[in-house]
Order: C-alpha cells, then structure tokens, then sequence
C-alpha cells in the first residue's frame, strides 16, 4: 500500500514539473527576441507601400519654360500692311470658300472691343484704319461666315470659322543671358516651397509677367495655380527677382513692353 502511495506521489510530481516545463517554454517562445525581430521585419516591408513612401519614390524635380503670353502672334508692321486676310493669316483656306456671307474684324483693348465689317477677303478702307490704330499687346479677332462647296449644293447652311491673334514688338524682349540661362536662373532660385511641391504626373502652374521698356520684370501674377499657396507666393517672388532683360523693340525702334508666361511643373502637357 505504501508502495502505491509512493508511485502515485512520484508521478504527480513529474507531471507537475511536465506541465510546468510547457508552460515555461510556450511564455518563453512569446519573448523570444528572434520572433519580435522577424515581427518588425514584416512591418517595415509593408510600410514600403505607403503613401509617404510612395510620393518619395514618384517625386521629380520641376520644369521650366518661358515664352510669349500668346500663342499665335502677328507684328503690328504686318498688320499696317495687310490688304487681305490671306496677308494677316497664314495658309488662309480661300479655296474652299465659295462665298462669304461676313467678314468681322474686331479689335479687343482691354477696355473695349472696335468691330469693322467687310464683304469679302479683302480688307475695307475702316478695316485697315482700325489695324492702323493697334497697339502691341491689343487682340485682333477674325469672324468668317461663309458658305462652301457643299453648303451651295445642298442645305445652304452657313458655316463660320474665327481666328484670334495678339499684336507682339518687331524684336521681342529676351533674357540677357540667354534662353538656357535663364531656365538656369530659375532652377538654382527656386525655394524649398518650389522644390518641395509635390506636383502630379501633367500638372503645372502659370505665372505671367510683364519686361517694360527698361527691361525691368513686373506685374506678375499666377494664373495657373499650384494648389497651394506658399508655393505661389514663392513663385511670383522669385520672377520679381529676375535680372533685367533686353526690352522689346517695335517697327519704330521704340522701346516697348511685352507680356509672358512662366510655366513650371510638367511641362509640355
């Protein structure tokens, strides 16, 4: 009997040191340094996919280009000596114009629009007065009612087309230094606001400034806006700073201003 009692004892006590042993092992295995190391391991490859990461990874430095505030551009010279419409506008499309119905010429200040009214492609006498009169920087636009081949053989219906010019100096301001030096002057005078601009994939702002007669930058504003205010404000500091340019010549060999636009961010959309 004591025998039992003794056995009985010994494996309780081995199956208490077993349990315990396990237990041990299982509170050992949840600290064990390599299992936490392998935790924060798993976190760092994930956090390579957050948004931090990835504007980091997509970030591009911006782009700079300078040019005339207007795309399609006519000297007030031209102007002066145009008679018809084939004068003031390149590859004028006369030969699929079998009648014109109207021909308005305005000229837009930016106070007023003056119209004139012609017959034909050819230029009045009060169409010609009103070129005469133009300034640089004043807008002309075109309106051509007429009529082609297929409008006279079948429903008659009119067809228009309008074509809208800006008035530019002979000789345009340039940047002394050059075209190259100048975007150079640009990016080492960009501020951390400027660089820093998180810009997206086809996006960019527009700032427009005037070169006066003595080839001072001025009156700029953006017009295209980041998005962000700091920005724009480092932007429109920055072209104020700007050294002199060469100013703007007319057909006169007077000195004259002339408007254009900065386009940074991607450009070329």
């Amino acid at each position: 009997m004591k025998i039992k009692i003794l056995i009985v004892g010994v494996l309780s006590i081995l199956g208490s040191l077993i349990i315990v042993g396990f237990a041990n092992k299982k509170s050992s295995n949840e600290n064990n340094p390599l299992e936490v190391k392998m935790l924060k391991k798993t976190n760092n490859k994930l956090s390579c996919f957050s948004n931090v990461r990835f504007n980091n990874f997509s970030k591009v430095a911006p782009s700079y280009l300078v040019r005339g505030a207007s795309n399609r551009t006519i000297t007030k010279d031209k102007l002066s000596k145009a008679k018809t419409l084939k004068d003031i506008v390149e590859h004028y499309p006369s030969n699929w114009i079998e009648e014109y119905v109207t021909v308005e010429i305005y000229r837009v200040t930016k106070d007023e629009a003056i119209k004139e009214v012609g017959d034909d492609i050819n230029l009045n006498s009060k169409q010609q007065e009103l070129f005469n009169n133009i300034h640089i920087g004043d807008d002309i636009l075109i309106r051509v009612v007429y009529k082609d081949k297929e409008s006279l053989g079948t429903n008659n219906t009119k067809k228009e087309t309008n074509i809208t010019m800006t008035v530019v100096p002979e000789v345009s301001a340039s940047f002394r230094e050059g075209n190259e030096q100048l975007v150079e002057y640009l990016k080492k005078n960009s501020t951390v606001e400027i660089l820093n601009w998180n810009f997206n994939p086809m996006q960019n702002a527009t700032a427009l400034f005037t070169v006066n007669e003595m080839g001072e930058v001025g009156n700029v504003k953006v017009t295209k806006t980041t998005g962000i205010i700091s920005v724009d404000r480092a932007i429109i500091k920055m072209v104020y700073k700007m050294p002199k340019w060469n100013p703007a010549i007319n057909s006169k060999g007077k000195l004259v201003s002339q408007q254009f636009e900065l386009i940074i961010g991607e450009v070329g959309c």
